[in-house]
C-alpha cells in the first residue's frame, strides 16, 4: 500500500514543527548526551549533594524551563557553572533578607505565599517572576535538600570556604528559616505542584514537553521585554492557569498516601510534624469530597476581572484580607 498525499503532507508539517522546536532555546537547552540535563552539568558541586542524578528538578521539562528562565533573564546565549552559582545564591540571599522582614506567624503559615514575594524581590524577579512559582518553589526545596545532603554526609572538600556562593547562601538561610512544610498550605502545594518530587516513583513522564513549551514561549513573547505590567499580568495569569495551590485537594489520579508522602519530605529533607501532617492531610481528604460534590453541582460562571492586556484573572481579596501579598499582586492591584 503507498502513501497517500495527506499523509505525505502531515509528514511534512510534523517535521517541519519539529525543527523550529529545536531552533527554540527551550529545546537547545534540552541535554547532553548520556541523559544528562544542561542545568544538571552546570549546577554548584562543592558542597552539595544533590537527590536525582541526571535531571536537577526529576522532570526534563523542568530544567530546561530554569534553563531557558536564566538565559532569557540574563540575556546569555548559554549557562556555565558561575552562572549558575551566582543566580542560585541570589535566591537563597533574597530569602534570607526576606525571612528577616516577616514576622514568624506569617512565614510558617504559608511557604508558597512566602516563594511567591521571594519571587517578586528586585534582585531575582528579573530572572523567576514571569516561570511559574511550582517551578521556583521546585528548585528552592531541590537546592536546600542538597546543601542538607551534604551536612548530613560530608564529603570532600571538607573546607566550607571552597564551597559555592549558593552553598553559602543556604547555610544563611538555614540558620534563619521557619517555614512550615506540614501544615494545610505546605502539604498541599506538595501534592499538587510539588508533586514530581515528592512522589514515590522515579519514573519521568514528559508526555506534556509539548504543551509546557507552548506555554513557555507565550511566556517569553517578543516585544514586551520593557512592560513590568505585562510581565506581572502574565505571571498572576501564569499561576492562576496552574491553579495548584488556590484551594488544594488531593489529586486522585496520584493516589498518594500518607507514607508515601512522608518518605518524599524525608528525602527532600524537609522536616516532617507527624502530628500537623496528619490533620493537614485528613483535611485535604475532606476538601477533596467537597471538590468532587461541587464538580458534580450545576456552577455558575466564575467571575473575573480582565487586566489592560486581555487576561483574565480572580477578583482580589480585599486589601486586609491577607497582608502577606507579593509585590505582583500589589502591582496590578493598584494599576487596575
Amino acid at each position: 500500500m503507498g502513501i497517500s498525499k495527506g499523509q505525505k503532507k502531515g509528514a511534512a508539517h510534523s517535521h517541519d514543527n519539529i525543527k523550529k522546536r529545536r531552533k527554540h532555546p527551550y529545546h537547545k537547552a534540552k541535554t547532553h548526551e548520556g541523559g544528562h540535563s544542561v542545568l544538571r552539568d552546570n549546577v554548584p558541586r562543592a558542597g552539595m549533594i544533590y537527590p536525582f542524578a541526571q535531571i536537577l528538578l526529576r522532570r526534563q521539562r523542568t530544567d530546561i524551563a530554569v534553563t531557558t528562565a536564566i538565559c532569557k533573564g540574563l540575556g546569555v546565549p548559554r549557562i556555565n557553572p558561575s552562572i549558575v552559582d551566582t543566580v542560585f545564591s541570589q535566591i537563597f540571599e533574597e530569602a534570607t533578607k526576606l525571612a528577616g522582614e516577616i514576622p514568624i506567624d506569617r512565614t510558617n503559615a504559608d511557604p508558597i505565599e512566602f516563594m511567591r514575594s521571594l519571587r517578586a524581590r528586585p534582585d531575582v524577579r528579573g530572572i523567576w517572576i514571569r516561570r511559574y512559582i511550582d517551578t521556583f518553589a521546585t528548585l528552592f526545596l531541590i537546592l536546600r535538600c542538597a546543601r542538607l545532603n551534604w551536612l548530613k554526609n560530608p564529603r570532600p572538600p571538607l573546607n566550607i570556604a571552597e564551597h559555592g556562593k549558593t552553598a553559602r547562601a543556604i547555610d544563611s538561610f538555614l540558620a534563619v528559616e521557619n517555614l512550615n512544610w506540614s501544615g494545610v498550605d505546605g502539604l498541599g502545594w506538595l501534592v499538587t505542584g510539588g508533586i514530581d518530587i515528592i512522589k514515590p516513583d522515579s519514573r519521568h513522564n514528559d508526555n506534556d514537553n509539548d504543551n509546557e513549551m507552548k506555554k513557555e514561549e507565550e511566556m517569553d513573547a517578543e516585544n514586551d521585554e520593557d512592560s513590568l505590567f505585562v510581565e506581572q499580568t502574565a505571571a498572576l495569569a501564569l499561576d492562576a492557569e496552574e491553579s495548584t495551590h488556590a484551594g488544594p485537594s488531593l489529586p486522585r489520579r496520584f493516589d498518594l498516601s500518607l507514607e508515601d508522602i512522608v518518605q518524599g519530605m524525608r528525602r527532600l529533607c524537609i522536616d516532617v510534624d507527624q502530628t500537623a501532617l496528619t490533620a493537614a492531610f485528613a483535611k485535604l481528604q475532606i476538601r477533596e469530597e467537597e471538590d468532587a460534590a461541587a464538580a458534580a453541582a450545576p456552577a455558575a460562571a466564575p467571575a473575573a476581572v480582565t487586566g489592560l492586556v486581555g487576561v483574565a484573572r480572580p477578583a482580589a481579596p480585599p486589601k486586609d484580607a491577607n497582608p502577606f501579598v507579593d509585590d505582583e499582586e500589589n502591582y496590578v492591584d493598584d494599576v487596575l
